[in-house]
């Protein structure tokens, strides 16, 4: 688990929020992947997860005396959830374990008066990075998962906006190069004008939190809050310019 030493946050108006949102589209060096709306009652916790699940499949593998027939064994893992016993009574239970990955956003608000709000960010994002086998294992192979996490705190004014920037990934990618026009030719292109060099792309995710005061008899007036919590992640190279811009980077929502 690597923890974030250079995020970078600001608090923004609602006019300057949307403008930087329309500006940083407008580039093209930015694509808005998520833009959930909430409403949570005073100090309770919001949750909005965005990820990947992996099932825990382990593969046994086993050779008849001859070695002429060979048997794989999956069977999926299983793990014990904790029960709480002090509030809810709730007893232990067991159920499929997942490795689980992409973006979590935990949100607490405090109201502090009729104009003011304190808010606890808790940001989390992971990836998948590479997988290994343990020797003795037969062919199971575990994920590696990267995560990077951070915790702040911002006093908000109604309508304002907090925003978390800093929380980047990068994963090398192999970059098709070849000569303009001679690369296009049928078969020879491919083979003498085409050629294939290792690149690092980076990604930064940056999360803009907007909280506003709805009154609990007139939950409808939520939709009157300006633009929610946005998740925004640019896809450069080291050059600064964008890799395919086309690229699906929209995590999958767990239902």
């Amino acid at each position: 688990i690597t923890s974030i030493t250079d995020v970078r946050t600001a608090i923004f108006g609602a006019d300057a929020m949307t403008w930087m949102i329309s500006a940083l589209q407008k580039s093209e060096d930015a694509l808005v992947v998520s833009n959930p709306k909430v409403i949570v009652a005073n100090e309770e916790e919001a949750l909005i997860d965005m990820a990947r699940k992996e099932p825990y499949v382990t593969v046994e593998r086993k050779t008849d005396g001859t070695g002429a027939n060979t048997t794989y064994t999956f069977t999926t893992k299983m793990e014990v959830i904790p029960g709480d016993t002090k509030e809810n009574k709730l007893l232990p239970y067991i159920e499929q374990a997942f490795f689980t990955y992409g973006i979590k956003l935990e949100v607490t608000p405090r109201i502090n008066n009729a104009s003011n709000i304190t808010v606890v960010d808790r940001p989390t994002l992971s990836e998948k990075i590479n997988e290994y086998m343990p020797a003795g294992e037969g062919s199971t192979r575990y994920p590696i998962i990267q995560s990077k996490h951070v915790r702040t705190v911002f006093s908000l004014g109604d309508g304002q906006t907090a925003v978390i920037g800093g929380l980047t990934q990068s994963r090398d990618t192999d970059v098709v190069k070849k000569v303009p026009l001679l690369g296009d030719i049928p078969l020879l292109g491919k083979y003498f004008f085409t050629h294939t060099e290792k690149a690092k792309e980076q990604f930064e995710t940056i999360i803009f939190v907007t909280v506003g005061i709805v009154d609990s008899e007139q939950p409808e007036m939520a939709l009157a809050v300006p633009e929610a919590t946005k998740l925004v992640q640019k896809h450069v190279n080291p050059d600064g310019k964008l890799i395919d811009k086309n690229a699906a980077l929209v995590p999958e929502v767990v239902e």
